[in-house]
């Protein structure tokens, strides 16, 4: 029997989010000796059963993410509180907005518990310019300073922007704040891959189909390529997230179908292939944590085309894996993607220079060990 010491319960919101960013995280931490229990939203039989298939113990919690106050959040808080006395973990580690906010607060009152709060981006709240989002803005960020200036609590956080913003305007104390890069990339799963030369070179956007991950900029961008007499082919790999209030309505997405610039391909599993049959990689997010999709791209040897912000410029050096661009510029987008296209020597240099980087500062066992260090700092050995 693992003594509880070694006990870490891991919060995320949904499954499929576990799956594609903190599976690896949670195999690691069972290698090395940790007991791990993932707490998620399950949506299909399917996720919860490659869950259990991976050694993890699995806790449903339903969790609607639409909405910061919503009516089953109350119900998901008293589910966390519970769980936690009853496991009486080392480790409470949250991921995402809600179960940072909501485990936070279950957590307290708990000795010899450590508490990690990871942020993978800050997403709507602080993305969008709403009166109404400001002022819960600006309330979410007092209860922060509260929550997180606990002794054993540390505050994960992918980039520096964001790490300034906790230290500066939040008022985190510094001896709690952690800059740990990324969730890891496989590089095993993403090999680099040698790209040849195409008469129409392969464009390719994998995100959820948010409007601050830039979709409608990047269509913008493949109508005026097209406009333009540029042979390029523009993907989209991804899908509506109906929970998400910055996601693209249903309505909208079949008028950027009809205007047919883009090739949608929905939600696919297969992203390594996708890369491995493109050229250029693209994301102009308007804010991001650090995208893994992108470090994803560059493990395959992609170029890079991304958005002068948060998280991208942390992995994008212009001029030798990429190029970036002015947010909300669709008009620089399409000169940066044309520019590529239409020299595939640079892509290749680029492709390169980007592959040796994940593996010199992006790969898995880099990140996962740096998690596992501040998971030993918090439960005191």
């Amino acid at each position: 029997m693992i003594p509880p010491a070694r006990k870490a319960i891991l919060v995320v919101s949904e499954d499929w989010y576990f799956l594609s960013h903190r599976l690896g995280l949670a195999q690691f931490l069972q290698r090395e000796g940790w007991a791990v229990t993932v707490v998620t939203q399950v949506n299909t039989p399917e996720d919860a059963a490659r869950i259990a298939a991976a050694g993890l113990r699995l806790v449903p919690a339903p969790l609607e993410r639409g909405r910061l106050l919503a009516p089953g959040d109350l119900a998901y808080l008293w589910r966390l509180f519970r769980l936690y006395r009853r496991e009486r973990p080392a480790i409470v580690h949250h991921v995402a907005m809600k179960p940072i906010l909501y485990g936070s607060i279950a957590a307290l009152g708990m000795r010899g518990a450590g508490v990690i709060n990871a942020f993978a981006g800050l997403g709507y709240l602080f993305t969008h310019r709403g009166d109404r989002v400001r002022v819960v803005r600006r309330i979410l960020m007092a209860v922060f300073r509260r929550l997180f200036a606990r002794a054993r609590t540390r505050v994960v956080l992918q980039n520096a922007q964001d790490h300034a913003l906790f230290r500066d305007r939040i008022g985190v104390p510094v001896r709690n704040l952690r800059l740990v890069r990324g969730a890891g990339v496989d590089l095993a799963a993403y090999r680099l891959v040698a790209h040849g030369e195409r008469a129409r070179p392969v464009v390719v956007m994998v995100a959820r189909l948010l409007r601050d991950k830039g979709v409608r900029e990047f269509a913008d961008a493949a109508r005026r390529l097209r406009e333009a007499g540029c042979a390029v082919r523009c993907l989209v790999a991804g899908e509506i997230d109906g929970e998400n209030p910055n996601s693209l309505t249903a309505e909208e997405l079949a008028a950027l179908r009809a205007e047919g610039s883009v090739e949608w391909l929905g939600h696919r599993e297969d992203v390594a292939a996708i890369y491995a049959g493109a050229d250029i990689a693209v994301l102009p997010s308007y804010r991001e944590g650090l995208p893994k999709s992108l470090l994803e791209a560059m493990a395959c040897g992609l170029p890079i085309v991304a958005t002068d912000t948060s998280g991208c410029r942390e992995i994008v050096a212009p001029e030798i894996n990429g190029l970036l661009v002015p947010v909300r510029d669709a008009a620089a987008l399409a000169g940066a993607i044309e520019r590529l296209a239409r020299d595939p020597g640079l892509r290749a240099r680029m492709g390169a220079a980007g592959r040796a980087r994940v593996e010199r500062e992006f790969g898995q066992e880099v990140v996962f060990r740096g998690i596992e260090a501040i998971y030993r700092e918090v439960a005191g050995g």
